[in-house]
């Protein structure tokens, strides 16, 4: 424990991916049944296209499919592509230690008191 600080001198750590994955992050839980976003889609065509798209190293095939599957989703559930929020914390001065990830919000194990 370090006394000085008056908490543990733990740290969590896990890994988060630091790259853009638009296929895997952004458009497999949104058009498919891996995620819970109201629609739950599960459509045959989508799901055929889904099992060969991230895997394609040809970036002219991957736009096309990509765009297929954007006009596909847009007739059939078009909320999806709705903006994402932007998350916005009001912490009070006296609270330090807030850390937050936008993959899994905030871990309120490292907060404490000053």
């Amino acid at each position: 424990m370090d006394h000085t600080a008056g908490h543990p001198a733990i740290t969590w750590f896990a890994w988060y991916p630091d790259w853009p994955d638009p296929i895997f992050q952004q458009l497999a839980p949104a058009v498919t049944t891996t995620s819970y976003f109201p629609a739950w889609m599960n459509l045959s065509s989508v799901n055929n296209i889904m099992a060969t798209l991230p895997f394609l190293t040809n970036t002219t095939q991957q736009r096309q499919l990509v765009a297929e599957i954007y006009n596909i989703t847009y007739n059939y559930a078009p909320y999806i592509w709705l903006p994402n929020p932007i998350t916005y914390f009001f912490v009070q001065p006296y609270v330090q230690g807030f850390i937050y990830n936008p993959f899994t919000g905030y871990y309120y194990n490292t907060m404490h008191y000053t």
